[in-house]
């Protein structure tokens, strides 16, 4: 049986790495593995199951653009042999190669390989020379336990430079006068000042527009990002300039009835939560009343009647804080509290059919 994995245009290296309490310098090998050896290299039972569907499809993506990172391996033993082939040094590992960390990548880069044999995966990696199965783990164990993963708002934050979109949004929050000018946190961590993420603007500017069949709720970062999803795709359907009216005219709501220039910190304050948020911008998104033509418009009733929805209430707080079905009853929350007290055009209907309203009656203008 063959087991030879080969590493192309390689290098031989000394790195020192600290295991626990322990650190040692290990002979490492550098280079891009020989795709016909991939099969080759050893699942040990430390390792997690092999993810399949939209991350593999992901990753067989990245691995086409050649943007994925090494992979980390361990050979358990020190037999190698070293040719040369066009002036680039080949190393052929004979001892067996067990992968440490990237198993996503290399079953990725297979896959690649069975969908179009003709596909040559440009896979680079590390192999520890002389491991075992202990350290093996233990390097596993430090490597994923220890891993920060990059916030949405990172993500978002860097996509403004090849997408329009975002970075329409984000001059809009962060030039001029606008009153939420410093407030979106657009970083890895939330600093003093900041009250909003940068996920929670897209995420309430896709469902303020979702009346108009793009945007709505996102299922990840990725609909976000890509210049190609539906709501990169808003400044074509509804306009570049009138996407800006819309969102300056939510969160200067927002603003008119709640204050934000008072508050520093957002843990206490649940109408700067995303919850609140999505449910407000969900409710003024299903009904016809609050637009013409495009352009959200909200009038003085409805104003007055937010500033003094119960937005402190502990119930009101709870909600906000919640997911999705906390969202819908906030929702209903919020429409109870406007049509209360009004005789004649209360507000109804709509085209999310999870809120339920039952006390329109006969009086109801159908918007």
């Amino acid at each position: 049986m063959n087991t030879v994995v080969k590493i192309e245009n390689g290098s031989l290296d000394v790195s020192t790495v600290g295991i626990g309490d322990e650190s040692k310098d290990w002979l490492v090998f550098r280079g891009v593995i020989s795709p016909e050896t991939l099969t080759n290299i050893v699942v040990p039972e430390y390792q997690r199951d092999v993810l399949i569907g939209k991350n593999q499809r992901l990753l067989i993506q990245a691995l086409r653009k050649g943007v994925i990172p090494d992979i980390v391996l361990g050979m358990r033993g020190e037999k190698y042999e070293t040719d040369n082939v066009d002036g680039h040094p080949v190393y052929q590992l004979a001892s067996r190669i067990y992968v440490i960390d990237g198993l996503q990548r290399l079953s990725a880069a297979k896959r690649c390989m069975e969908i179009d044999p003709c596909f040559r995966p440009r896979l680079g990696a590390m192999v520890y020379v002389d491991t075992d199965e202990a350290w093996e783990c233990k390097m596993f164990e430090d490597l994923n336990q220890n891993r920060v993963r990059v916030s949405p708002n990172v993500l978002i934050y860097n996509a403004r430079t090849y997408n329009p979109f975002i970075d329409t949004v984000y001059n809009l929050f962060e030039t001029g006068n606008f009153i939420f000018k410093g407030r979106v946190q657009w970083s890895q961590i939330m600093k003093r000042g900041q009250l909003i993420t940068a996920l929670n603007i897209f995420r309430v500017t896709g469902i303020i527009h979702s009346k108009f069949g793009t945007g709505g709720k996102t299922s990840g970062i990725r609909d976000i990002v890509s210049p190609e999803s539906t709501m990169a795709r808003l400044m074509e359907t509804v306009g570049r300039n009138i996407v800006r009216e819309n969102l300056t005219t939510f969160f200067n709501l927002i603003h008119q009835s709640y204050n934000i220039e008072t508050v520093s910190f957002s843990g206490k304050c649940p109408f700067v939560k995303g919850t609140f948020l999505c449910a407000l911008a969900g409710l003024l998104a299903e009904h016809d009343c609050f637009w013409d033509g495009k352009r959200l418009v909200i009038d003085k009733q409805t104003r007055r009647k937010i500033q003094t929805f119960p937005v402190m209430d502990p119930n009101v707080a709870l909600l906000a804080g919640g997911n999705h079905t906390a969202e819908s009853l906030l929702r209903g929350m919020l429409l109870e509290h406007i049509n209360s007290g009004r005789r004649k055009n209360r507000i109804g209907g709509g085209i999310i059919p999870d809120v339920q309203t039952d006390d329109v009656g006969e009086e109801s203008n159908g918007n």
